[in-house]
């Protein structure tokens, strides 16, 4: 019978419990000198004892369920150097690996505001499935990291429906959160804005180079030629220091193909001033867009042919 396909039953489960097994018999063996290394067996069972070790994933579990730490510790203290020089590397191994870990235990409490105990549920479910063979390096490494970042996002958000929420009413096992989709650890708003983002996104993949992005289409202007107020709006930066001066503004109306080109602050105030509608303003509106359009070196208006600008006509104004 082979072994399950990689997942978190086979740390978390099959393997573990073996290694606790393994370990446990490995004891037993150097439990039979009574700390006497200084003996040819004693000295190659201890060796071998470490070189097995070296082998074994020993997470926080095998550690609490066995007593591997203090053996491996005394080792590290005998006179014999290559004995304690073995021991001592294993025993820096895994102590950069449980701090590595605790680093994510603490973070998660951090951004959650969780209990220790759903932090280190969260971590261990974080750690069995990014690691399913138990070892935390390459690849499987990377992978826990991203995946960090992941429930880290999650759990900053807030709300009714929120990951931090979802815990506290024990809606699922914080050692499966790891393994669960974006879409459940997600809020209602936040999935709501994603699937626009989609539906635009795939909209915009099917689009002709001759029509304008669907996230550039905006009412917010109004057409000073046919009054439309489907217009398209992009924005770029111009000018040899366009770091410290507005974005250049250019507004298309999709009806009549006029274009209006003009700086961010200026354009804000022509949309104002055109979609105003009231009579008794009708002529501080004409004095204001002559105004506009008496800049010249802002605002210029091509009506049909996009070759030749020319100023803006406010005579229909008024």
């Amino acid at each position: 019978m082979g072994l399950p396909p990689p997942g978190p039953e086979l740390h978390a489960g099959l393997f573990r419990d073996r290694t606790i097994r393994e370990v446990e018999i490995a004891l037993e063996q150097l439990h039979t000198f009574e700390e006497d290394y200084s003996s040819e067996d004693g000295r190659k069972c201890a060796l071998e004892v470490l070189e097995k070790m070296a082998d074994y994933v020993v997470d926080r579990v095998v550690l609490e369920r066995t007593e591997v730490g203090k053996a491996v510790r005394k080792l590290a203290k005998v006179r014999d150097r290559e004995i304690a020089a073995r021991a001592q590397q294993l025993v820096r191994e895994w102590k950069e690996n449980l701090e590595f870990r605790d680093v994510a235990v603490k973070g998660f409490g951090e951004k959650g505001g969780l209990q220790k105990r759903l932090c280190k549920e969260l971590e261990e479910g974080l750690f069995n499935h990014c690691c399913p063979l138990g070892l935390l390096v390459g690849e499987e490494k990377k992978s826990y990291l991203r995946h960090y970042k992941r429930l880290c996002t999650h759990l900053r958000a807030r709300g009714s429906d929120s990951l931090v929420e979802k815990l506290a009413k024990n809606q699922f096992s914080a050692l499966q959160v790891a393994a669960l989709p974006d879409s459940t650890l997600q809020t209602a708003e936040k999935r709501e804005a994603q699937q626009k983002a989609e539906e635009i996104a795939l909209k915009e993949a099917v689009l002709t180079p001759e029509e304008p992005p669907l996230a550039a289409i905006t009412e917010d202007y109004t057409c000073p030629r046919c009054s439309s107020h489907r217009c398209c709006r992009n924005e770029v930066q111009t000018g040899w220091h366009n770091d410290h001066q507005d974005p250049t503004i250019i507004v298309t109306c999709l009806n009549c193909t006029s274009t209006l080109t003009t700086l961010a602050g200026l354009l804000d105030l022509y949309s104002c001033l055109c979609s105003a509608s009231i009579s008794s303003t009708r002529f501080s509106l004409s004095v204001a867009v002559g105004e506009l359009a008496s800049c010249a070196w802002l605002v210029s208006l091509s009506c049909g042919d996009k070759d030749e600008p020319r100023r803006a006509q406010v005579e229909g104004v008024g």
